[in-house]
């Protein structure tokens, strides 16, 4: 898909502590922003570069736990005694 390049001057507004500037509908429509998107945000010297954050990995418990043994971590903090809890 061809992007047109668009641009504009905004104004920066007062965001609760902080700063922020509203981007226009076209600019959310243009690169399908959503509400609770992550960006990434650069400054280098007066230049402000703003990019798309790259997306998390959700980890299961299954994976963090991959490799755990009582050998590792102590048998207490196994779980997978279920009826046979250590006291």
């Amino acid at each position: 898909m061809l992007r047109r390049a668009i641009e504009g001057v905004r104004k920066v507004r007062q965001w609760g502590n902080g700063l922020g500037v509203l981007f226009p509908p076209e600019v959310r429509e243009q690169l399908n922003l959503k509400e609770g998107e992550w960006l990434s945000v650069r400054v280098k010297g007066d230049t402000i570069i703003i990019r798309r954050a790259k997306g998390r990995k959700n980890w299961t418990e299954e994976e963090l736990l991959t490799g755990i043994t009582p050998a590792i971590c102590g048998p207490e903090l196994i779980t997978t005694r279920a009826g046979k809890e250590i006291i």
